[in-house]
Order: C-alpha cells, then structure tokens, then sequence
C-alpha cells in the first residue's frame, strides 16, 4: 500500500478532492472510495517467474562462494 499512496496518481487524485481554501482537507470516504489498480494474472505471473527465478540465482551463487 506504501506504494500506492506516495504515487503521483494517488496524490493527484487526493489533490483534486481536495476541499476548503486556507487549509485544504480530504474526507475518510476520499481515501477509502479510491480504486486501487491490481495487475492482471499474466503480470503477476510474470513478476512470480522473475522471484523464483532470483531465488535460484540467489541459491546458485552461495553454494559457488562456500566452494571456494
């Protein structure tokens, strides 16, 4: 969630339900009504892949460096 709420399209969105003049202001609901954008499956995948892939290469080079 950190990286959502620090994105630019989530503060844009803040910004323009902004309300009041000298000290502008959000509702609960604002924060709560925003749609949070989920990867599709075939992303997800893709980023699960690239895990197990590191993983493995993780794995590789600590039994190459107890080898030696």
């Amino acid at each position: 969630m950190w990286g959502i709420v620090t994105s630019d399209e989530f503060t844009h969105s803040m910004c323009e339900q902004a309300r009041g003049v000298s000290y502008p202001a959000i509702r609960d609901n604002d924060v709560l009504q925003y749609v949070v954008p989920f990867p599709t499956m075939a992303e997800q995948t893709s980023y699960a892949t690239f895990v197990q892939q590191l993983d493995k290469s993780k794995f590789t080079v600590q039994k190459l460096l107890h080898i030696f």
